[in-house]
């Protein structure tokens, strides 16, 4: 009995050597900026979604994170990257040591942001969506995947304790640009100077 546990204990070390020559060759065959397609494999809660990478060999998964999925804001991630479903994505890292992949479908996606900032300047009047207030002000959302912020002395012409007396999210509002500021990625807003005098 002995010998035969034993030749099952080397041939599982085979195959366990021959596995781990395969992933090494197929992670040594991918590129950071590679746009690669694989199959969601399964969600790890609100963090983001594993990825089947090869079809021959079944087992080897990037890792797509949640802010890696969109520009834009979304509810949940299976609106997103649902299991099963086939997505594009760009590697932009490879972790050998731990073979790693990391994903990013948002780096196949026009950023926002730029656009926005090409098309608009300081004193520029825009409708917005309020999508949060809080105690620190309200963020409004200007054009799909760009948010702005209006700080609380922006909100009314006179004194309010909390941005929730002049706002409620989903209010759709217009808004007068402050400024944008390309590399912090933020847009000021101000509610009070966008109302007609």
């Amino acid at each position: 009995m002995l010998p035969d546990a034993d030749g099952a204990l080397r041939a599982r070390w085979r195959i366990n050597r021959a596995w781990a020559e395969e992933r090494r060759t197929f992670l040594g065959s991918l590129r950071v900026g590679e746009v690669v397609t694989g199959v969601v494999a399964t969600g790890l809660n609100d963090i983001g979604v594993y990825v089947h990478l090869d079809d021959d060999l079944g087992r080897f998964l990037g890792f797509l994170r949640v802010p890696e999925m969109s520009w834009a804001r979304f509810e949940s991630v299976d609106d997103t990257a649902p299991i099963d479903r086939e997505v594009r994505a760009e590697i932009i890292s490879i972790d050998f040591a731990r073979e790693q992949v990391s994903l990013s479908m948002r780096a196949l996606q026009p950023d926002p942001w730029q656009r926005y900032a090409d098309t608009h300047v300081d004193g520029d009047t825009v409708s917005g969506t309020v999508t949060k207030p809080v105690p620190f002000g309200a963020s409004v959302q200007v054009e799909k995947g760009v948010e702005g912020h209006v700080h609380p002395t922006e909100l009314a012409d006179y004194d309010i304790e909390y941005p929730q007396e002049v706002l409620a999210v989903g209010d759709r509002v217009r808004v007068a640009i402050l400024d944008v500021d390309r590399q912090r990625r933020r847009v000021n807003l101000s509610l009070k100077r966008a109302q007609p005098e």
